[in-house]
């Protein structure tokens, strides 16, 4: 979900959803951010139940396609989301050097 368009060749932030699943936690947060930064969130889904690195890779695929290879990426979550980020960016790490900030 693109949460602010931002510029094409910014910075990424990235938002992993918390336990419950929404992303409104963060809606301060995104919504003072700097508008050259593209903020995109992941949230929880009815078809998100599976195993964890499976979503996380679907995520992945999205992310890619979406951001290309050619950025700065910033991953960031609480509670849950803290973990969802760190597993993206043990994914991510072994295919790009993209991740900024974890």
């Amino acid at each position: 979900m693109i949460l602010q368009e931002g510029e094409s060749a910014g910075p990424i932030l990235v938002l992993f959803h918390p336990v419950g699943g929404s992303l409104l936690c963060y809606q301060s947060l995104y919504k003072s951010m700097p508008k050259q930064w593209r903020i995109i969130g992941f949230q929880s889904t009815e078809d998100s139940s599976g195993i964890l690195s499976e979503r996380i890779g679907h995520w992945q695929e999205q992310l890619l396609m979406e951001c290309g290879h050619n950025t700065r990426i910033v991953l960031a979550g609480w509670s849950m989301g803290g973990v969802l980020a760190y597993e993206m960016a043990s994914q991510l790490k072994k295919i790009t050097e993209l991740i900024h900030l974890l």
